[in-house]
């Protein structure tokens, strides 16, 4: 039968050399039928086996987007927002990758997670501008929204040692 064939053919995505090609044959049918669970599960398989940084970007972009706005499970499109911005670190779509996984930390109530997330990171940011920025998105993110002020003057003094003397670090300080 059609359902006998259909689990024979998903059981073969744990075959590491061919499930690639088994994702990409189901990725149409799922759509087809809207099954969003099974979408993002066979996403999954592309994210791992895809080729490039911008493909595996995309693809948590997508897979972000399909749990907020088909699951309305923000906390799960906070997680597929929170792997790019990790992965993104270095690339020109780093700033929009934080934009977009801070919102849904705050959606998603996950705002401690993402703080945590973006000290991790903070270190592997080489461009000065880049870091800087995430230095005072960090004491803004503990003076506004977790009500730190110790931590956000840390983050501001950081950013300043970065920037130099620049007006919002200042006033922060």
């Amino acid at each position: 039968s059609a359902a006998v064939a259909r689990n024979r053919v998903e059981a073969m995505l744990q075959n590491t050399r061919i499930r690639l090609d088994v994702a990409r044959l189901l990725l149409p049918l799922y759509e087809a039928e809207n099954d969003v669970g099974r979408i993002l599960r066979v996403l999954e398989v592309e994210i791992a086996e895809a080729p490039g940084i911008d493909d595996r970007l995309e693809l948590l972009g997508r897979c972000a987007t399909l749990a907020e706005r088909d699951l309305g499970q923000p906390g799960k499109a906070y997680d597929y927002a929170a792997r790019a911005a990790e992965e993104s670190v270095g690339e020109p779509s780093f700033g929009q990758c934080v934009v977009r996984a801070e919102a849904l930390a705050e959606a998603a109530s996950r705002i401690v997670d993402w703080a945590l997330l973006l000290e991790r990171i903070a270190g592997n940011v080489v461009d000065d501008d880049e870091r800087a920025e995430l230095f005072a998105r960090l004491g803004r993110l503990y003076r506004d929204k977790l009500d730190h002020k110790g931590d956000a003057l840390a983050w501001f003094e950081k950013a300043r040692e970065v920037r130099g003397e620049e007006p919002e670090t200042l006033t922060a300080l």
